[in-house]
């Protein structure tokens, strides 16, 4: 049994004997979560009549609905508080998490250097910068979960756009809020799950969604204030109003590098494949109200709940335009990523403006990364290859030294709670799948995984029919509706099934080759380690179901996801 990904429904509970904890903090941390059910509709009758009417879906369906739009949403602090043990490594320092979106490890200069991110780079000079870093999920909602609370989509339910964390999983803010920080959350309002109706708000006492600004690709085609780094804004001021001493955990999710990419419509003549006109418009015919549904460009006919029978206009598109097109494409996301860079030189402005950047814990992760037409997948949501899902992360301690080249251990989404909790010295919740980094700090020879998950996608998925990935070095299996080699013709798997991937990425990092009918003990054993986890996990936690409004639906669509909930939604 894989001590990481454990294969025992018995969860101990216990009391850490270092500080006394209030007993509102016991109640946070609990045992086993329990299951949140959900109510069942009710046929109605008619007044006076025995027979039921017949039975009015909308009206009965009790699932919240999950709308979008921009807002404050305040909450108070906790009352009862406690202190972090002293002796941790950075009990007085602050927390800055910034999660950014679609972003690629190749297009981060401290990984490969294209001149793109000179303020990353001034993250990881004092810091770490981990090389081998896994995301959660290949969509934003399941991996900032994971983040969050440190737990696999397995664990908490949340594996698609229709799926909402239960109140009973505590998160970051939440416990870090208990610990005597404030706590507070920015955005921009666009089709991201870092929203209040998926559960991902609990903890924030202040969180805040402003609506696209210019510099960003959502909010391209709006008129407003122009200038660069103005998703940060929001989160500047709110830095900038709290006392000096006041100990603050922020966050900032970026949408910078995003799908479309582009802030500003092409000039023709120097767009003559047409790729940037293509990515500027808001859908490639104009009035026929058809999505792009960029984020399933895979070729294959398993999309999970049933097949898009409308061509993939966007993927065709590039397609037809050649390695030219595909160029254009490239070069469109690696502007974005200078734009994204400025977001994170605004982030360490005012750090510095304010006088906390030397006593600041920071945290800069992707929470997927894009394929820009690796193995035939233009952005991301249908694949688990390396470029969607191993990810970038660079960490910054006050009082550790960090080191000046990459640590090598295997890390997940889910070991970045337990660690920032260790850092500042404060209790992790029991029955986390995460597993504190801290050691590995002091000491890069330190292992805490052997294997991580990667859980779920933007296509609705039953739940017995989950895809995903497991690491587990030198080995990945992948399962998934995107064929495992555009090289080899692959026999089609059951109706319904996705394809079964396995590579060997001492010899294969570029995922090229399939091993998985040559080696079947490997795959079949790294997928026993996945189902026995999710066995042990099962009926602990049942995600909250949600309903997407239309107009959401349609912002999902447009930014690159399709099949995001159950088709009869």
């Amino acid at each position: 049994t894989d001590k990481h990904i454990q294969t025992t429904n018995d969860e101990i509970c216990f009391v850490s004997m270092r500080r006394f904890i209030p007993l509102v903090w016991l109640f946070i941390l609990g045992c086993p979560q329990p299951v949140e059910t959900q109510p069942k509709p009710v046929a109605v009758s008619p007044p006076g009549g025995s027979q039921p009417a017949a039975m009015d879906r909308s009206a009965l369906d009790s699932r919240p609905l999950v709308r979008g739009g921009a807002g404050t949403w305040q909450a108070e602090a906790p009352v009862d508080t406690s202190g972090v043990e002293a002796g941790s490594v950075c009990a007085d320092c602050d927390v800055v998490l910034v999660t950014m979106c679609s972003v690629r490890r190749d297009h981060v200069d401290v990984y490969q250097n294209r001149g793109l991110t000179p303020n990353l780079n001034r993250i990881a000079q004092g810091g770490y910068r981990f090389d081998t870093a896994y995301a959660a999920s290949n969509f934003t909602l399941a991996s900032l979960t994971a983040i969050l609370t440190g737990r696999f989509g397995s664990s908490t339910g949340v594996v698609g756009w229709d799926k909402g964390l239960v109140s009973d999983v505590p998160t970051l803010p939440e416990i870090l809020g208990i610990y005597g920080y404030k706590t507070a959350g920015f955005t921009i309002n666009a089709a991201s799950g870092f929203r209040p109706e998926y559960g991902l708000s609990r903890g924030f006492q202040h969180l805040e969604i402003i609506e696209a600004p210019s510099d960003n690709p959502d909010g391209r085609q709006a008129s407003g204030p122009t200038g660069t780094a103005l998703s940060v804004k929001p989160m500047a001021k709110w830095i900038e109003s709290q006392p000096k001493d006041q100990r603050i955990f922020a966050m900032l999710h970026t949408r910078t590098a995003h799908f479309p990419f582009v802030v500003a419509p092409p000039d023709p003549a120097s767009d003559p494949t047409g790729v940037g006109r293509l990515l500027w418009g808001d859908d490639l015919a104009p009035g026929q109200n058809r999505g792009q549904m960029p984020g399933v460009a895979g070729g294959t006919q398993v999309q999970g709940v049933g097949v898009s029978t409308d061509p993939n206009q966007l993927r065709d598109f590039v397609r037809k335009a050649g390695p030219k097109g595909l160029e254009v494409w490239r070069a469109h996301y690696a502007d974005s990523m200078t734009r994204l860079d400025a977001d994170l030189g605004a982030v360490l402005d005012v750090l510095e403006r304010t006088g906390r950047l030397d006593k600041t814990i920071l945290v800069v992760v992707a929470d997927h990364g894009e394929s820009l037409g690796d193995h035939d997948e233009l952005l991301h949501g249908d694949s688990y290859f390396d470029p969607v899902v191993h990810v970038p992360l660079l960490v910054r301690v006050p009082g550790l030294p960090g080191t000046g080249k990459g640590l090598s251990n295997l890390v997940s989404h889910v070991d970045l709670l337990p660690t920032i909790l260790d850092l500042v010295g404060a209790v992790a919740p029991s029955g986390i799948d995460g597993e504190s980094m801290t050691p590995m700090l002091r000491d890069p020879n330190v292992e805490i995984r052997s294997t991580a998950l990667v859980e779920g996608g933007v296509s609705w998925t039953p739940r017995d029919s989950m895809r995903g990935a497991v690491i587990s070095p030198p080995y990945a299996l992948l399962r998934q509706p995107l064929v495992c080699s555009m090289r080899t013709v692959e026999p089609p798997p059951k109706p319904g099934e996705p394809f079964t991937c396995l590579y060997d990425m001492r010899t294969d990092p570029d995922q090229q080759h399939n091993i998985a009918r040559t080696s079947p003990e490997i795959a079949a054993q790294l997928q026993e380690r996945w189902d026995g986890f999710r066995k042990a996990r099962s009926g602990q936690t049942v995600a909250r179901e949600l309903k997407i409004d239309p107009a959401f639906r349609a912002l999902l669509q447009k930014s690159g996801y399709f099949n995001v909930s159950k088709p009869e939604d």
